[in-house]
């Protein structure tokens, strides 16, 4: 009869074979659950365009601030834009005025 070498294993084949297996068995769950498709909550939706981006935890939360203060920043470069044309606007009203009441101040003395 031909020797299968089963003596180098050691006297707790059944053990081994047992752990193999179990071994085996949750790796093939593990690659299964992997692999199946699972529906996605709303913050792991995909997001439209090329570029998509996958961040959780602190990452998230700092990238969220950075938005948010991008946002305020936009803003607020807007409404320096809208004052700066209500000052060139108002001053040249101002101006406009001033010239007026120069040229009724001139005309003044020589009605009389």
């Amino acid at each position: 009869m031909q020797d299968l070498g089963i003596d180098k294993f050691g006297p707790f084949l059944l053990l081994q074979l047992a752990a193999a297996t179990i071994v085996l068995c949750g790796l093939a769950a593990a690659v299964y659950r992997g692999t199946r498709d699972r529906k996605l909550s709303t913050d792991q939706e995909i997001r439209p365009g090329n570029a998509r981006w996958y961040f959780d935890g602190p990452m998230n939360a700092a990238l969220e601030t950075l938005r948010d203060t991008y946002r305020v920043m936009c803003s607020i470069d807007n409404e320096v834009e809208k004052f700066g044309e209500e000052f060139r606007t108002h001053t040249r009203l101002l101006e406009e005025i001033k010239q007026r009441l120069i040229e009724i101040k001139d005309q003044g003395p020589r009605r009389r």
